[in-house]
């Protein structure tokens, strides 16, 4: 993920909106109570209790700053998490990852192309392949890596429509 999505998310997020003022109007409460409250126990001359409500101030200042940059953080990782699982369980639920860059996936969801392993059509449980032509002993068809053997296309799905005129086809088909 980027720097750009990740300060994109940050900002979107609407915690990370009203946090600085919520963390704001802690520190002047807090700084209030300091000067007004603890410093006049502490001591009664005035520079004393500024000092004190100073010191205070900035301490609490830095610890202001850390938490939100730690809330920051946090919340930013939690929807990276998040977007990294839903993208996950799109990638589990839909997408498959193909064999090679040169592959696709069919329209019944079969990866097809030059990298699908030859014997494709041995585990394949999708409806029959479409026929487009015959070379040797093979039907040419539109998924997998484009061939089937034709004695396996017959005893699995039948004779293709248009097709089963050869020598060959018709050996297959009375059996």
């Amino acid at each position: 993920m980027s720097d750009r999505t990740t300060t994109a998310n940050a900002v979107n997020n609407p915690l990370l909106k009203i946090l600085p003022y919520y963390l704001g109007f802690g520190w002047v409460v807090l700084n209030l109570v300091i000067y007004f409250v603890v410093s006049p126990i502490i001591s009664e001359d005035q520079p004393i209790r500024i000092g004190i409500s100073a010191g205070f101030a900035i301490a609490s200042l830095i610890a202001d700053v850390v938490a939100y940059k730690i809330i920051a953080n946090s919340l930013d990782s939690a929807s990276q998490n998040i977007e990294n699982s839903s993208q996950e369980s799109e990638n589990d639920s839909g997408e498959q990852k193909l064999l090679s860059g040169e592959n696709w996936i069919g329209p019944d969801g079969t990866e097809s192309g030059p990298d699908v392993p030859e014997d494709w059509y041995i585990t394949y449980n999708g409806p029959a392949p479409i026929v487009q032509d015959i070379y040797g002993e093979n039907y040419g068809v539109d998924r997998g890596d484009g061939a089937v053997p034709i004695d396996y296309y017959i005893k699995k799905w039948g004779v293709p429509e248009g097709f089963g005129n050869t020598d060959y086809e018709k050996l297959w088909s009375m059996e």
